[in-house]
């Protein structure tokens, strides 16, 4: 389909009040994910990259990169709330009148949309995770203790502007959600296509260069000397009682770490 034909579909699915995309494709032989990454994604904005992996050893056929969220949605427990307007005013949230997973259900129907043929399957306008807490949400089981951590047990984002990469074909879409709310036009996503594509056609931008072994301290344990050896026993009991057969014991350890997670990757060479 002809880029004007695509872009007045899509301007006439907003003046009908639909949700649509705005896209382009190029060839990207010469561009990987991460470069692209270091040179699009910003640090606290809610940018995204995604790589697959089949089998833990091949990589899978899609890498897709998220930029610039204009809203984020977030739940702890039973209470959700969602920021519309992310981009502008971060702290701005708002507080659903269902619970989470109802709420997040009808977020996820809300973000549904036609995608024009020629999109590879791959494409996701809404990304994110779900922690191990949300099982008690589906399942009758106890809440875990407090997280010490304090991260949100199900956070979602939608992204303004989606790179999709294809390395089967070589080739890099570039992709413009649009929502009725937002009032987006149909040549403001094309600028934001543009204007991501320019900087994407720049060098990669210089980082700090840190040692090889930065020094480090050793990874610590959370758990008390000994407490992760009970919890096998524990287990291992339960297994013979026949009261579970499976289980999965964890425990996270910490260390502090002295380079940027952009500039790790560089430490290695």
């Amino acid at each position: 389909m002809a880029i004007a034909e695509a872009d007045a579909q899509a301007a006439a699915a907003i003046a009908a009040g639909r949700p649509t995309l705005v896209w382009r494709r190029q060839i990207a032989d010469t561009e990987t994910p991460v470069s692209a990454a270091l040179k699009l994604i910003e640090p606290g904005r809610g940018d995204y990259l995604l790589e697959s992996v089949e089998g833990g050893r091949t990589r899978g056929r899609h890498s897709m990169i998220g930029l610039a969220p204009d809203l984020v949605f977030r739940a702890r427990g039973r209470e959700a709330a969602i920021n519309p307007r992310w981009l502008t005013d971060p702290q701005r949230y708002e507080p659903c009148a269902q619970e989470s997973l109802a709420a997040l259900r009808g977020l996820v129907s809300r973000c549904r949309m036609e995608v024009p043929e020629g999109l590879p399957k791959a494409l996701a306008c809404l990304v994110g995770y779900f922690a191990y807490e949300t099982v008690g949400l589906v399942e009758k089981l106890p809440r875990p203790a407090p997280n010490p951590l304090d991260l949100p047990d199900m956070l979602f984002v939608r992204p303004t502007l989606i790179l999709l990469f294809d390395r089967l074909t070589d080739e890099l879409f570039w992709v413009a959600p649009i929502w009725p709310e937002t009032g987006v036009t149909v040549e403001q996503a094309v600028d934001r296509i543009e204007t991501a594509q320019a900087r994407l056609a720049a060098p990669v931008p210089q980082t700090r260069r840190f040692p090889a072994d930065p020094g480090d301290e050793a990874p610590t344990p959370v758990l008390p000397a000994g407490r992760y050896g009970e919890m096998v026993a524990a287990a291992k009991d339960y297994i013979a009682a026949g009261d579970i057969f499976q289980v999965v014991l964890a425990q996270r350890f910490g260390q502090r770490r002295v380079v940027r997670p952009a500039a790790a990757a560089e430490a290695a060479e």
